[in-house]
C-alpha cells in the first residue's frame, strides 16, 4: 500500500470487466476543505483529469471530510480503463498532493471478493471471502485496513483493540476473513491482498439495540467456536444446538449457562423442556430446548470447566430470538444422505433480509460457503443458489462420511442449525447379473441359465452369445445349430432365461448374457453322458437271474 504524510491509497487494484469498483483515497485532516480530483496518466506530468469535486458519470468522486477520505467509483469498466491513476488534492499556490495506483481490468480477475461491501452489528461477526486464480496460490494472502495499514495474515488469529480477525485458506482458490466481536470503530475501508494485487472492501458496523450483551464474569471466550450469533426459532418450537470443544476436554465437565436466570445445566441431564447430552466421541455436546416462548429470549453460553487457568471456557455464545414467524428458518433441521450421494437444504428468510449475505457454514472448522459460488473441498461440492426473494438452496454433491456433522444457514447475523448424517452407501446391484456364472450338463442333456437386468434395461436387446465365434442368440427365437438348440425367453420385467437342449461336448466353453451393451460371462461345461443304468439292469435280469 502506498503511504505518505498526506495521502494514502492502494498500489495495484484489480477488477472485473463490466463491473464496478470504489477506491478510497485517505488524506490528512488539514485538507478537509481542499478540492480533490482523480486523473489518469503514466506520469504526473501527463496526467489527465477524469473526475473532480463531487462529479458523477463514468467516474464518480465523493468527498467525506468527516472521515478524511474521498472515494472514486468506476462503473461498467472496460479493459481500456486499465492504467495508472492518481489520487490528488488541490493545494493552490503549492504543488498538489498526489499518490498513484495502477488499475487492471480483466474478464476473470486474478483477485476478487464475493462482496465489496459488508455490514454487521456491534458485538456481531462478519465474514469476507477473497478469491484468487491458481497462479496466485503460493502468494502471501492478507487482510489489511487502510487507515492504520495494519494487516492480518492467513493462518493467524489476531486480536486488536477492535476485534478478533481469523483468516483461513482453502489452499486452492479462496481465503475467508472472519471478524468477530465487532466494534463501531471497526467501520471503514479494508482490502484483500494476494501478492501485489489488492481489492478494496468497505465494512460498516452499526448499533444493535435488540440484542443485550451478557457478561459472564467467571468465563472468557475459548479457543474454538463463535460468539454473539443469533439463532431464530419459532414460538412453541424446539432447537438443538451443538457445542464443539477441544478433544483434550473430553473428560471435563460441561454445562449450558442461561444468561436469563443464571442457571447451569450440566451434560447428560434431561428436564421437561431441556436436554443436555455430551458426545465425547464427536468432541461436542448438544443442547435441545423445547416449547420455546418469549421468556426464553436472551443470551446463553456453552461452557467447559477446563480444570486449568482459565477455570472455564465459553466455547459458544448464542443469542436465542423467539419469533412467531422467524426471520430465518429451514425446511428441515435434520437431513441425511448416502456416501457418494447428494442432499439439498432449503433456507428461508423474511423480506427484510433479502439483501443480507447468505452463507452455509460448518460449525466444526468454521468454513463457510457463499451464495453464487461452487466450492469443492476435500469433502464434497457445495452449490448455493438464491432465488432472490425468500429462500436459498444448498446442494451438496458427492457426499463423504466425513461430511457428517453440524452446519448452519446464515443470513446476515441470524443462524439456524442443521444436522447432516452421511451413511455408507448400500452395495449397488449390478445392471446385469446371472444366478450362476458356471453351469454344467451331460452330453445330450439340457441346461438353463437365468440372466437378470435392472429396470433401466427393460427395453434393451437381450442375447446369449458365445465368445469363441461371437455367435449370438436373441430373445423370442429358437435357434438350432450344429451343436444344440437354444431358446431365450424374457419375462419382460427383470430377467430372461436361456435353455440349451441336446447338449454336445463341443458346446463347452465361455458364453455371456448380453443386455444392451452390458455383458456378464458364464462358463459352460459339458461332460460325457453316463451309461444308461436302467438298460443294464434289464439285461442282467433277463439273462443272468434264475426264473421262477
Amino acid at each position: 500500500m502506498t503511504s505518505g504524510v498526506t495521502l494514502k491509497t492502494l498500489d495495484h487494484v484489480i477488477m472485473t470487466e463490466g463491473g464496478s469498483i470504489t477506491i478510497p483515497c485517505l488524506y490528512d485532516n488539514q485538507y478537509k476543505l481542499n478540492s480533490k480530483y482523480w486523473c489518469k496518466g503514466f506520469t504526473w506530468e501527463i496526467c489527465q483529469n477524469t473526475a473532480s469535486g463531487n462529479d458523477a458519470g463514468k467516474w464518480t468522486i465523493n468527498d467525506y471530510p468527516a472521515d478524511n477520505l474521498f472515494t472514486v467509483q468506476l462503473n461498467n469498466a472496460k479493459s481500456s480503463d486499465s492504467g495508472r491513476y492518481w489520487c490528488a488534492v488541490e493545494i493552490g499556490s503549492h504543488a498538489d498532493e498526489k499518490k498513484p495506483l495502477y488499475l487492471t481490468v480483466q474478464k476473470v480477475p486474478d483477485v476478487s471478493v464475493v462482496n465489496s461491501s459488508v455490514s454487521g452489528h456491534k458485538g456481531g461477526n462478519v465474514s469476507v471471502q477473497c478469491l484468487y486464480s491458481s497462479g496466485y496460490k503460493n502468494k502471501v494472502k492478507q487482510w489489511c485496513r487502510y487507515k492504520d495499514q495494519s494487516c492480518y495474515t492467513v493462518g493467524r488469529t489476531d486480536t486488536s483493540q477492535n476485534s478478533s480477525a481469523q483468516i483461513s485458506e482453502d489452499g486452492r482458490r479462496s481465503f475467508t476473513v472472519l471478524i468477530i466481536g465487532l466494534r463501531l470503530n471497526d467501520s471503514g475501508w479494508y482490502f484483500c491482498s494476494v501478492g501485489d494485487q489488492q481489492v478494496p472492501v468497505q465494512l460498516t458496523v452499526t448499533e444493535d439495540p435488540q440484542v443485550p450483551v451478557l457478561t459472564v464474569p467467571e468465563t472468557k471466550p475459548g479457543v474454538k467456536g463463535w460468539s454473539n450469533y443469533i439463532l431464530t426459532i419459532q414460538t412453541g418450537g424446539s432447537v438443538t444446538i451443538p457445542c464443539h470443544y477441544d478433544k483434550k476436554y473430553t473428560q471435563q465437565k460441561k454445562y449450558w449457562h442461561s444468561g436469563i436466570d443464571k442457571s447451569k445445566t450440566y451434560t447428560n441431564t434431561t428436564e421437561e423442556n431441556l436436554t443436555v447430552i455430551d458426545l465425547p466421541d464427536q468432541s461436542l455436546f448438544t443442547v435441545t430446548m423445547r416449547n420455546l416462548q418469549d421468556k426464553h429470549i436472551g443470551r446463553y453460553c456453552c461452557v467447559v470447566e477446563t480444570g486449568e487457568q482459565p477455570l472455564a471456557n465459553v466455547i459458544y455464545e448464542p443469542y436465542l430470538k423467539i419469533q412467531s414467524a422467524p426471520d430465518v428458518s429451514v425446511v428441515s433441521s435434520s437431513v441425511s444422505g448416502q456416501e457418494g450421494g447428494d442432499i439439498s437444504i432449503q433456507c428461508l428468510y423474511s423480506s427484510g433480509y433479502q439483501n443480507e449475505v447468505k452463507h452455509w457454514c460448518r460449525y466444526k472448522d468454521q468454513s463457510c460457503y457463499t451464495v453464487g459460488r461452487t466450492d469443492t473441498s476435500q469433502n464434497s461440492s457445495v452449490q448455493i443458489s438464491d432465488d432472490g426473494r425468500r429462500s436459498f438452496t444448498v446442494l451438496m454433491t458427492g457426499l463423504r462420511l466425513t461430511d457428517s456433522g453440524w452446519y448452519f444457514c446464515s443470513v446476515g447475523d441470524l443462524q439456524v442449525p442443521v444436522q447432516l448424517s452421511v451413511t455408507k452407501a448400500k452395495p449397488k446391484s449390478p445392471d446385469v447379473s446371472v444366478v450362476s456364472s458356471s453351469v454344467s450338463g451331460h452330453e445330450g442333456g439340457d441346461i438353463s441359465v437365468q440372466c437378470f437386468y435392472s429396470s433401466g434395461y427393460n427395453r434393451k436387446l437381450k442375447q446369449w452369445c458365445r465368445y469363441k465365434d461371437q455367435s449370438c442368440y436373441k430373445e423370442m427365437r429358437t435357434d438350432t445349430s450344429q451343436n444344440s438348440s437354444v431358446q431365450i425367453k424374457d419375462d419382460g420385467k427383470s430377467s430372461f432365461t436361456v435353455l440349451m437342449t441336446g447338449l454336445r461336448l463341443t458346446d463347452s466353453g465361455w458364453y455371456f448374457c448380453s443386455v444392451g451393451e452390458t455383458l456378464n460371462p458364464v462358463h459352460l461345461t459339458v461332460v460325457e453322458a453316463k451309461p444308461d443304468t436302467v438298460k443294464v439292469t434289464s439285461y442282467v435280469e433277463r439273462f443272468c437271474l434264475p426264473r421262477n
